[in-house]
């Protein structure tokens, strides 16, 4: 299967005729507002929730406390 053409770690589907977007360049968003508004949403309907869907909704809530976490990290890292 053909790789990334920037840096080779992304498979490719061979008979795609669409150009990956993946470069590897920055998201486009510059700061976290919108991921920490989505996960205020999820904490505040977290206690509604029983069973596999508290259970997945609190798997979603870690996963993005912890890529928020990474971000902010990177830009204190970059001088940001």
């Amino acid at each position: 299967m053909p790789k990334h053409p920037s840096n080779g770690s992304h498979a490719t589907h061979p008979d795609s005729r669409l150009k990956c977007l993946g470069s590897g360049a920055s998201p486009l968003e510059t700061e976290t507002s919108l991921a920490e508004q989505y996960l205020g949403e999820l904490k505040a309907n977290h206690s509604a929730l029983s069973g596999s869907e508290k259970s997945s909704n609190t798997k979603m809530i870690k996963t993005l406390e912890a890529r928020i976490g990474r971000y902010k990290a990177l830009g204190q890292a970059e001088g940001a």
